[in-house]
């Protein structure tokens, strides 16, 4: 199950006394960044398969803009690479705990950071297609001699799946 802005700001951590604990105020400021960097890259995500599905259905690609534009966004190797100081005086956050979640914040980040590049590589490539031929584009639509798409046409009449390669070629 995907992991939410709402689970970052609402996840506690156990505290720890007498013993060492990361301090819980920059915990809490780098949980604050994971939530914005989070709400970021879902409304990314979300701009992204929007303008996927208005190029699918006809509209003309843009080359879409450079991930994660906003200021202080974080990727998964800043959640990985994160070091906190340890207090030993004052009770902090339970460590084991922390590394749990921020492993969990990881994967999460990754996730997306691979799902928008997917994105955007695609809309990246449509966008460089319609350059090179605006007039026959097709972004997987009907190729403009009207045949139903994903279809070559075998002869003057007979569409052919193009996934299939006829025996004997018309």
């Amino acid at each position: 199950m995907p992991l939410t802005p709402a689970d970052v700001r609402n996840k506690r951590f156990g505290i720890t006394r007498f013993r060492g604990g990361y301090i819980d105020h920059e915990v809490d400021a780098f949980l604050d960044s994971i939530e914005a960097s989070l709400e970021s890259m879902i409304a990314e995500g979300a701009d992204l398969r929007s303008e996927l599905a208005a190029v699918m259905s006809g509209g003309i690609p843009r080359v879409p803009p450079p991930p994660g534009s906003g200021p202080g966004a974080l990727t998964s190797a800043d959640v990985r690479g994160k070091c906190f100081a340890v207090s030993r005086l004052h009770p902090g956050y339970a460590n084991e705990e922390v590394d749990a979640f921020l492993t969990q914040v990881e994967r999460e980040l990754e996730r997306l950071e691979r799902e928008n590049t997917g994105l955007r590589v695609r809309l990246a490539d449509l966008s460089r297609r319609w350059e090179k031929d605006p007039a026959g584009f097709s972004a997987g639509l009907a190729p403009a001699d009207g045949r139903p798409a994903g279809t070559a046409s075998v002869g003057p009449s007979r569409p052919v799946p193009s996934r299939l390669v006829p025996l004997h070629p018309a």
